[in-house]
């Protein structure tokens, strides 16, 4: 009897130690993946976001310099890809006092997951080959 007192099993206590050491290494792990899950769709809404403002850029490029006009492409409008999506566009004519020269800018701007607006902003110059 005196040989199996000293190998008895864990005790209750030791038993609720290791469930609080797990548990805690479990929060760390979801909080981790929930970090990553956000950043990953943050992403994604970045590149989105991007992608939009570009295409908005080449559809005025091949529509000419004379339909880069905000009555062709409304100031504000919303994007339907995005939460709470916007675009906005911004044309200066002329730029740097040069009228054969218009700078657009196009913001694209969306709610995140953490109630923050976020904005991707992709700007150009465009030039009227056709004036001399």
């Amino acid at each position: 009897m005196r040989s199996l007192r000293g190998k008895q099993g864990t005790t209750l206590v030791e038993a609720l130690a290791a469930l609080v050491i797990l548990a805690i290494g479990l929060v760390g792990v979801i909080g981790c993946l929930t970090m990553a899950l956000q950043t990953n769709q943050k992403a994604k809404h970045t590149e989105r976001a991007t992608a939009l403002a570009q295409d908005t850029i080449e559809e005025m490029r091949s529509l000419g310099f004379g339909a880069i006009t905000t009555d062709e492409f409304p100031p504000t409008s919303s994007v339907s890809d995005l939460p709470g999506g916007a675009r906005t566009i911004g044309i200066t004519y002329p730029y740097n006092g040069d009228s054969r020269l218009k700078k657009v800018e196009v913001d694209i701007a969306w709610h995140s997951t953490n109630n923050t607006t976020s904005h991707v902003t992709v700007a150009t110059v465009v030039s009227n080959r056709t004036e001399h």
